[in-house]
């Protein structure tokens, strides 16, 4: 069992009313503090045993032990203390604490975003202020991405609608097409309408270049121009019924993989498909109302922060 060395009597508390005691206290605190840095129990309970102290916690529940000299919360080193360790060692010891601290923040980051995902949203054309209110309801943390260096701090992707031709332009001046290559190998990305294009393993209509992490072939404007956009209402494998569609220019999934799950169609052709980590949908979720698709994509990529595999 490990005692809780944070109440010794009050001995750390660093309240001395006397130099014999402070020097006492200081000698004890050391001691204390270099067994519970070596994580040594015995030798705890052995300073504890000499200096006749009571060590708390002995007849309750065991206790995993807390390092006081690294712990940010841990007793304060006081000037008894600093005097018989010295300016180097005082350093250390705050460098020690400093260390402790940023790592507990990490880890505070980690289990906050287990839950609220960093979600990034290319922010090039398209409605990316949208699709950030879409993640935001469904409790993840939206980011707007126009930077390949901000890429590393994200746990998944959007790719938004637009011009696909135009953002590829973008893309291809920046070296942003690479790092999104490199991005998607290991982290779940959703293409919608143009962002859908951008994922296909083969574009036509005419073809141009794309990242092929989806094993589909999408055709560009299949359904017509702009005067040729609708609002459908279609059957869907999402739990909740019928969902909303937004086409807007929409490009149409010509063909799909086995590997590829189809969720929803329009005239028998795939419009919202899935293929491991991968989403894409040739409508735009996030101009309706109805949170189901950015529900799911949040999902997947929550369940990959809880998995931590990085192959689909």
């Amino acid at each position: 069992m490990y005692p809780n060395t944070y109440v010794v009597n009050g001995i750390l508390s660093g309240q001395c009313n006397s130099a014999v005691t402070r020097t006492r206290s200081c000698a004890l605190r050391i001691e204390l503090l270099l067994a519970a840095y070596f994580a040594d129990e015995s030798r705890i309970e052995l300073f504890a045993q000499r200096w006749n102290i009571q060590l708390a916690g002995k007849d309750k529940k065991p206790q995993p032990l807390r390092n006081p000299l690294i712990d940010p919360d841990g007793p304060e080193l006081g000037d008894d203390f600093l005097a018989l360790c010295g300016d180097r060692n005082r350093r250390f010891v705050e460098r020690l604490r400093a260390e402790e601290g940023a790592a507990r923040q990490d880890e505070a980051r980690r289990l906050h975003r287990g839950k609220h995902p960093r979600i990034g949203v290319l922010a090039i054309q398209g409605d990316y202020s949208a699709h950030a209110a879409a993640l935001s309801e469904t409790g993840a943390e939206p980011c707007e991405i126009r930077k390949p260096d901000q890429l590393s701090s994200l746990d998944g992707l959007i790719l938004p609608g637009g011009e696909s031709t135009t953002m590829l332009k973008f893309l291809e001046k920046r070296g942003f097409f690479e790092a999104l290559e490199e991005f998607s190998k290991s982290n779940p990305v959703f293409g919608t309408c143009a962002g859908a294009i951008l994922l296909a393993r083969e574009v036509r209509n005419p073809a141009q270049r794309s990242l092929g992490i989806l094993d589909a072939v999408v055709e560009r404007n299949a359904y017509g121009r702009q005067i040729d956009s609708t609002i459908l209402t279609a059957e869907t494998e999402l739990p909740g019924g019928p969902l909303e569609m937004v086409f807007i220019r929409a490009p149409r999934i010509a063909s799909t993989g086995a590997g590829v799950r189809i969720l929803a169609r329009r005239d028998g052709d795939p419009v919202l498909v899935r293929q491991g980590s991968v989403m894409a949908a040739t409508f735009h979720p996030e101009l309706s109302t109805d949170r189901r698709v950015h529900r799911l994509f949040v999902q997947i990529v929550m369940g990959k922060i809880e998995t931590g595999k990085q192959d689909r």
